[in-house]
């Protein structure tokens, strides 16, 4: 359900945050993040902490990256 909200959060955010490139802004930014997190980060921390806890980490970031398009700035 949540990366539901997050695909659309995805489609809709350079048209609903035009203001100053925001939108653009912010939809670059959590692909090279999502890229970077995916290439380097996901590996170690599935290789110390585990599959379970890397899902968990990866749901919180969602919903941060969610609440924060509420308040965009």
């Amino acid at each position: 359900m949540m990366f539901i909200l997050f695909s659309g959060i995805l489609f809709l955010q350079s048209s609903i945050n035009i203001e100053e490139g925001l939108g653009a802004a912010g939809l670059s930014t959590i692909y090279a993040t999502s890229s970077f997190s995916s290439l380097f980060v996901t590996p170690i921390l599935i290789d110390f902490k585990g599959a379970k806890a890397a899902i968990i980490l990866g749901e919180i970031g969602i919903l941060l990256y969610t609440v924060a398009n509420f308040f965009p700035s």
